[in-house]
C-alpha cells in the first residue's frame, strides 16, 4: 500500500541512509581525504520528493521510473538499461601493469618465500602461470600471496617466529 512505501522510505531514510550509509561514506571519505557528494540526497531533493503522489513515486516498483523519465532526457537510455553491479577493483589490471615489477620481484624472492614457510619454486611458478593467463588461475591467488610476503617483509620479526613451516 502507498502508506506502507511512505513508511519504509521514511524508515530506511532516517535509519539505514542517515545512520549506516552516510556514516561510513563519510569515515571511508574522509580516511583518504576524498570529498564526497549525494546529490539525491539533498534536502530539497528529498523535500520535492516526497510530496510526489504514491503512483509517480513508487509505480513501477524498483524502477525509480520518474528520476528515469527525468534523466533520459538528458542522459543515455544505457546509463539506466543494465543490471546493477558493485564497484569492482582493477586488481588484475594493477598486477599485470603498475605492480608487475613489484610483484615479480615479491613472489621470485626465493628467500623471503622460506622465511614464511612458502615452496618458492611453487610461489614463482604461480606467478609464471598467472603472466602466462594461465585459464582458471585469477588475481586472487596472487594478490594474496603478494600481500602475504609483503606483510612478512615489514614484520619479519613476527612473521617468521610464529609461521608454521609447510615446506
Amino acid at each position: 500500500s502507498p502508506m506502507s512505501m511512505r513508511s519504509a522510505s521514511i524508515s530506511e531514510l532516517s535509519n539505514f541512509i542517515g545512520q549506516r550509509l552516510l556514516r561510513d561514506t563519510d569515515a571511508a571519505s574522509m580516511a583518504v581525504s576524498l570529498e564526497a557528494r549525494v546529490p539525491l540526497l539533498d534536502h530539497q531533493f528529498i523535500e520535492t520528493v516526497s510530496r510526489l503522489p504514491p503512483n509517480l513515486r513508487y509505480k513501477p516498483w524498483g524502477k525509480k521510473q520518474i528520476l528515469r523519465d527525468i534523466a533520459l532526457s538528458k542522459l543515455a537510455p544505457e546509463t539506466f538499461n543494465r543490471p546493477k553491479s558493485g564497484f569492482v577493483l582493477p586488481i588484475d589490471i594493477w598486477l599485470r601493469q603498475g605492480l608487475n615489477s613489484s610483484v615479480r620481484e615479491t613472489l621470485n624472492d626465493s628467500k623471503l618465500c622460506t622465511k614464511v614457510g612458502l615452496d618458492a619454486d611453487t610461489v614463482g611458478l604461480v606467478w609464471k602461470a598467472f603472466e602466462e593467463k594461465a585459464p582458471g588461475l585469477y588475481w586472487s591467488r596472487v594478490w594474496t600471496l603478494y600481500i602475504l610476503l609483503n606483510w612478512c617483509r615489514k614484520h619479519q620479526n613476527i612473521c617468521c617466529n610464529s609461521f608454521i613451516q609447510f615446506t
